[in-house]
């Protein structure tokens, strides 16, 4: 019956290895990414439509029973309950006549149509079970793999070979990132067709007597192959010794308030041990408020901590799947 529990998937949590987080539910999940990628990774044959259910009932009825009962009911029943609450009235009383007493059999049948659930949801859980069984390799748990069997020790998402981002099936990372995490809002496109540099905004905001972050983003123009991650690692660095979650906040709710609600929008998060930084690719396609991102992402994150999945590529970058708060 719709709503009842499956038992078999009681104990789910337990296949899911330390990351049972994910059956919680979701600050943001990007619906279309899951549904594209459940089904380019564990290419299911069929799509269960729904289930039909038969249910037959036999009963016996004593018609002699249900006319005393009935006028019972009309002798007793209050003069406070509408009359048409009563299918037998009026003309039965405590003398009603019995004829036609007797036992009588009647049957029915019923056909229900259970639609399955089957949503994003559900669909992460049963790819991080699918990659644990099939692609452990493929699976990275706060940077580091998940099985690091052919791995360096000194391996890391920095340091990885390009080869790493282009292989298939395409890396899944799950972060669990502590309390006082930065993340920089860097740029969105809304709904009106604007593109905003949120991260311009925000070095205005950060700027004060004290100074502030770097003005000028470091261009592959004008610096050396060479010295460009160096110069590059410099800039985000000189946001999170200015940084305020607060204003990183306002940035992305006062930009949307402009120009209505979110396409996408772009992170940095400085997450690496010598100044690295992982850029964040997010897509609400216009169906989250700004204070998704604003208040319970950016400044909830840099209270509380939060945690992700995502699929990675290169430079590296995160197609982010789900946001969970804490």
């Amino acid at each position: 019956m719709p709503g009842t529990i499956d038992h078999s998937l009681v104990n789910r949590l337990q296949n899911l290895k330390g990351l049972s987080w994910i059956s919680d539910a979701p600050l943001f999940i990007d619906h279309c990414l899951v549904e594209q990628f459940f089904d380019a990774i564990v290419r299911p044959a069929y799509e269960h439509e729904s289930t039909t259910e038969a249910e037959e009932k036999t009963r016996n009825l004593s018609f002699k029973a249900a006319v005393e009962a009935a006028a019972k009911v009309e002798l007793d029943k209050p003069t406070w309950i509408p009359d048409w609450l009563f299918p037998l009235k009026g003309e039965l009383s405590g003398n009603a006549s019995l004829e036609g007493a007797g036992d009588r059999s009647k049957s029915s049948s019923t056909v229900r149509q259970l639609k399955p659930i089957w949503n994003a949801e559900r669909q992460l859980e049963e790819l991080t079970r699918h990659y644990f069984q099939f692609h452990p390799s493929r699976l990275l748990v706060n940077l580091r793999p998940f099985e690091e069997d052919g791995f360096k020790e000194d391996w890391s998402l920095f340091n990885a070979d390009p080869e790493f981002f282009t292989e298939v099936p395409r890396a899944l990372a799950f972060l669990d990132l502590e309390a006082s995490t930065t993340i920089i809002p860097i740029a969105a496109e809304f709904e009106d067709g604007t593109v905003s540099r949120l991260y311009e905004e925000l070095a205005r905001k950060l700027t004060t007597e004290d100074g502030g972050p770097k003005q000028v983003y470091p261009d592959a123009a004008n610096i050396s192959p060479e010295d460009l991650p160096q110069k590059r690692k410099e800039y985000w660095e000189s946001y999170k010794n200015h940084y305020s979650a607060t204003q990183a906040m306002l940035v992305i709710e006062e930009a949307s308030k402009r120009h209505n609600r979110i396409r996408w929008i772009d992170f940095r998060v400085p997450i690496g041990e010598n100044g690295e930084t992982l850029h964040l690719h997010v897509v609400p396609r216009g169906k989250s408020d700004a204070g998704v991102f604003g208040y319970n992402f950016v400044r909830r994150a840099f209270k509380h901590g939060v945690r992700m999945v995502g699929t990675l590529k290169s430079e590296p970058d995160m197609n982010v799947i789900a946001i969970y708060d804490k």
